[in-house]
């Protein structure tokens, strides 16, 4: 298989520690999740929109673009992805390693749907994020397109780990403090907590640090700044 050189796959390694990280939040959420055949593919469609409103996509209205919220967003179909594969895997990490390896594989641009051949190099952001829908809802191999997307934010699959393991931090926090329950308050003062939590990232400077150490220093952020919030 051929890879561009600035399209690098992920290593097992990466993939490994983010599917262990998503089946921890998985069954920190429901412990015989993988038995629930939940909906995880059309969880993605909600999140694509979210990213295409925070990259911009009217024609008929100015908007703003977030990239750093576009790419929380992506994070966040990536562990819907891992948990389809998992939940199809009985919740083997090691078969859905292997399997999720696989898929992030390309052999270039072009991407087949239903007969139509969709060359990825000429697609803007919007149009992936059309295709990365598209795909996950068909149960098509949606990782090749979301690897593309992160390129395009300017990610290595180093940055996605690291964003990966500090979002999971997040939902955990979020599970932990009434999310489920509605009680969960997502705006702390005038800022959405994936707001903060890119502050707390910024702050803490994650580069080389373990995946454990990381989550235990952005949980523990979190829970410093989110009473902090609820005070005022």
């Amino acid at each position: 298989t051929s890879v561009r050189p600035d399209m690098m796959p992920p290593s097992v390694h990466e993939i490994e520690a983010v599917v262990r990280m998503q089946e921890r939040f998985n069954r920190h959420v429901d412990a015989r999740w993988h038995q629930k055949h939940y909906p995880f593919t059309r969880a993605v469609l909600v999140e694509v929109a979210e990213a295409l409103d925070h990259y911009g996509w009217k024609w008929w209205s100015k908007q703003p673009s977030y990239h750093e919220q576009v790419a929380l967003e992506l994070i966040d179909v990536l562990g819907l992805l891992v948990s389809d594969v998992l939940q199809q895997c009985g919740g083997r990490c090691d078969v859905a390693v292997t399997q999720i390896v696989s898929r992030c594989m390309s052999d270039g641009d072009l991407c087949e749907l239903d007969g139509t051949v969709h060359n990825l190099g000429e697609y803007g952001v919007p149009d992936l994020l059309d295709l990365l829908a598209a795909l996950s809802i068909c149960r098509r191999n949606a990782f090749v397109v979301l690897s593309r997307l992160f390129d395009r934010m300017g990610l290595t699959w180093d940055n996605v780990v690291t964003i990966f393991c500090a979002k999971t931090a997040l939902n955990i926090f979020r599970q932990d403090h009434g999310y489920r329950s509605g009680t969960y308050r997502k705006y702390w003062g005038d800022k959405e907590d994936n707001e903060h939590l890119s502050d707390v990232l910024a702050y803490i400077k994650p580069l080389g640090m373990r995946t454990d150490a990381l989550f235990d220093h952005v949980y523990d952020a979190l829970i410093l700044r989110y009473a902090e919030m609820q005070s005022t």
